[in-house]
């Protein structure tokens, strides 16, 4: 059953419409009839002065429709006579979904027969036109794969060629056009492989790589293999920089990158965890006890729970634990040697260096040594600093320049012996130690800090004496 037009129904009501608007609806009835008739000219310059004239809006808008359609009708009219360039110019004006298409058309047949040697940029510009107006025609991607084909044939960049491909997959991920460019785009994947290559940063390989990834072709195993390789001496580089994580996790991208590499990384990981449990020894003997932890810790991201750290944490807990309590007996002995009780401050000085061997306790224990030993005689500890200084060099020395003497004079020798006196200052002591003969003499002198036990020499033969 033949069905008439929509507009048709309406027309009653546009004629009583049309009386009650008076001089301007003659402009409307003349379009309107005119497109009856096929006269789309006349019909389109009538339909102009109408709605240049009319108050109208509703019949306005049903002028400005018909008239699209009227332009829609001219730009048929003018493709099918062939008159391409005048086409577009009336599908333009019609402005219409259904216009867009015809006119994408036209622009298609004017490519077509176009010579593309002589006009290849021409050419290229108005596919670019058209794929940039209209991406969203049914058409694009027929549109979109032509382009490729004339820049693979006539001008074979494979920068411009994977731009077009990457174009045409976002528009046609699985269909038959995707399918009939990837022998091409295959032949240009080693240009493209290189060029990702020629970079001087790891990372930027990776990234150009992955991009590479994301379309269809033949080279995806041999790129994620290639980016696997790269994942991994990214990854003994963190470990050989001791950022042990970071290196657990481009070990990780490797293998799924590249599953072949999972034995190698397997042992790669393993002497990754003993390095990290070396470099966490190393800060405990630094009591960097907190540090050393969270890097025990972190080798269970590759073996969970794995001995060697859990041994470890162990250790560092417990010499944690000791320098704390070390750090209550210091604490407990500075105020026993502020009481002068120095034998009990020594105790706990001892506890505290058992527990953590600090320079600083070792000091205090020296100190607690001496004070308990000048406390008792200050005179013999003085001359026991003395003979002893240097396993006996100053003693030695001594008796040496006596025996000497003595063969040369005989007994017209005096030797004093050890002369020891308080001497101005707290703690400090002067020793004396005379030889004489009769053409000879020898006058020794120190000081002696008694707490220090630091012995300064008072004149050249004193510092002469004290040397081999």
């Amino acid at each position: 059953m033949n069905r008439k037009p929509q507009y048709l129904f309406i027309l009653p009501i546009i004629s009583i419409l049309l009386i009650s608007l008076g001089c301007a609806s003659n402009y409307y009835v003349t379009a309107y009839n005119l497109q009856q008739r096929g006269n789309y000219i006349g019909a389109i310059e009538n339909y102009d002065q109408f709605v240049t004239r009319s108050k109208d809006g509703a019949l306005v808008t049903i002028a400005l429709n018909n008239r699209s359609r009227a332009y829609y009708q001219l730009g048929v009219q003018s493709m099918e006579r062939g008159n391409y360039q005048l086409a577009v110019r009336m599908f333009y004006l019609a402005n219409t979904p259904e216009a867009d298409e015809k006119m994408v058309s036209c622009y298609l047949a004017l490519i077509d027969n176009a010579n593309v040697v002589d006009e290849l940029q021409s050419t290229l510009r108005l596919y670019d036109f058209i794929i940039n107006a209209f991406p969203d025609i049914p058409a694009i991607s027929d549109v979109i794969y032509r382009r490729l084909l004339i820049i693979h044939e006539y001008q074979p960049d494979h920068n411009a060629v994977w731009s077009n491909y990457a174009l045409l997959v976002e528009h046609d991920a699985e269909g038959s056009y995707v399918s009939n460019a990837l022998p091409i785009i295959d032949s240009y994947l080693p240009q493209l492989l290189d060029d990702a290559r020629n970079h001087s940063e790891t990372e930027t390989i990776i990234e150009h790589l992955s991009g590479l990834l994301k379309y269809p072709h033949s080279y995806h195993t041999e790129i994620k293999n290639e980016i696997g390789y790269l994942y991994l001496s990214e990854a003994d580089q963190y470990r050989n920089n001791e950022q042990f994580q970071e290196a657990e996790q481009y070990y990780s991208l490797a293998v799924e990158y590249n599953p072949s590499l999972q034995v190698e990384i397997t042992e790669r990981l393993n002497q990754t965890i003993s390095q990290m449990i070396i470099y966490g020894d190393n800060l405990l003997r630094e009591q960097r006890i907190d540090a050393a932890i969270e890097i025990y810790t972190q080798t269970f991201n590759i073996i969970s729970d794995n001995p060697a750290a859990l041994s470890a944490i162990a250790r560092a807990n417990e010499m944690k634990e000791n320098i704390a309590q070390a750090n209550i007996l210091y604490n407990r002995a500075l105020e026993l040697e502020q009481e002068r009780n120095y034998a009990d401050a020594m105790r706990l000085y001892r506890q505290s260096y058992a527990r953590d061997r600090q320079t600083r306790t070792a000091e205090k224990i020296s100190l607690m040594t001496n004070l308990i030993e000048l406390a008792d005689n200050p005179e013999a500890f003085a001359r026991k600093i003395i003979t002893e200084y240097r396993n006996g060099i100053i003693t030695r020395n001594l008796n040496n320049i006596i025996a000497d003497l003595r063969e040369k004079h005989g007994d017209a020798v005096n030797v004093s012996g050890w002369r020891i006196m308080l001497s101005t200052g707290t703690y400090r002591y002067e020793i004396r130690y005379d030889i004489t003969s009769r053409t000879e003499s020898y006058y020794f002198i120190w000081h002696v800090n008694l707490l220090t036990k630091q012995l300064t020499p008072l004149n050249r033969i004193s510092t002469n004496i004290m040397e081999p």
